[in-house]
């Protein structure tokens, strides 16, 4: 099977390595708008470059689309790939909105086509575990959840790709930074059905998205929870997260999960689970993807997934109140 790679940007030579990594995948061509960058990763790569995905089709075979493109652009290249007659793997957030999508999923419900959208961080082997043990009931009725997602970003996470601050072309921490927390908020705690958050402007001139945000949730199930999220934390871990219920407790992050519960005789048990690279997660969500493609079986993510989390998405941004003014925190 034999991939293309739209967009040439940073994060695509991390899809050009997982891709070399996949068995049964190669990469075909890179195709980006700007000729001279889609010739300069090609060219590290050994393969042909474009500057449209129609030129690439009608140049080689192809099965594969992955897009990897601001934000923006991922619903028009999505389609075009798919009648174009190719799967497609996008990047992560799959949109600006739920409403942008309703062409791709139009598009994508009218052939045997595949979409799939990155979230590898359900394909950590620990994270993994603690959703088995949600949906066996082990941990018993889930009360809260709290996810904290705080790093630090230089002004020029913004300044290099100006696409990021700017909310009208999909830019914004929750739809990206944000994005892999809040896909595993909704893979672990289900849909969520009312928000309420605040937000603050980034410092960077000319970014109006939130640098930081902070969000009350509540999902279909009953569970309340809380989702920070914030690029201004020096020295801040990834992501951190609380998952507790009436028998047990979740501890989720970047290097390991653990879960301290009850058995069946009331005595307590204690699991930890060593977390995968995301680099390796996300060869391993390719593997998923190729088994879908070649042999049917259900993809981890898909568009409804994708979806779900682009609808709780929404709704935290909907809420999110401007934070005005400076805050100050003195001890007593």
């Amino acid at each position: 099977m034999r991939a293309v790679l739209i967009g040439a940007g940073a994060y695509a030579s991390v899809h050009a390595e997982a891709i070399e990594r996949v068995e049964g995948l190669d990469l075909g061509a890179v195709v980006d708008a700007d000729p001279a960058r889609a010739e300069r990763m090609a060219a590290g790569l050994g393969v042909v470059a474009f500057d449209d995905i129609d030129a690439a089709c009608d140049a080689i075979e192809l099965d594969l689309a992955v897009v990897v493109v601001p934000t923006v652009a991922h619903v028009d290249v999505a389609v075009r790939a798919l009648r174009r007659g190719l799967h497609v793997l996008l990047e992560k957030p799959l949109a600006r909105t739920v409403t942008e999508c309703a062409e791709l999923q139009a598009e994508a419900a009218h052939g045997s086509l595949i979409v799939d959208v990155v979230s590898q961080r359900r394909f950590q082997a620990s994270n993994e575990r603690v959703k088995q043990a949600l949906d066996e009931g082990l941990l018993g009725t889930i009360g809260t959840v709290h996810m904290d997602t705080s790093v630090w970003r230089e002004p020029s996470y913004f300044t290099d790709a100006p696409w990021r601050g700017r909310a009208a072309e999909g830019g914004g921490n929750l739809l990206n930074h944000g994005w892999h927390a809040l896909d595993l908020l909704i893979w672990f705690g289900g849909a969520i059905d009312c928000a309420q958050g605040f937000r603050r402007t980034s410092r960077v001139p000319g970014a109006d998205v939130e640098e930081s945000l902070a969000a009350a949730l509540r999902f279909e199930s009953g569970c309340l929870g809380v989702l920070e999220a914030s690029l201004v934390a020096r020295g801040g871990g990834r992501m951190q997260l609380t998952i507790t219920g009436d028998r047990g407790t979740a501890w989720v992050d970047d290097s390991s999960a653990r879960i301290v519960r009850l058995d069946v005789g009331g005595e307590l048990v204690e699991e930890t689970w060593v977390s995968a690279s995301a680099d390796d997660a996300l060869v391993a969500q390719y593997g998923v993807l190729l088994e879908a493609i070649r042999d049917g079986r259900p993809l981890r993510v898909g568009l409804p997934e994708a979806l779900r989390t682009l609808h709780a998405a929404e709704l935290i941004l909907g809420t999110a109140v401007e934070h005005a003014g400076s805050a100050t925190i003195s001890g007593a």
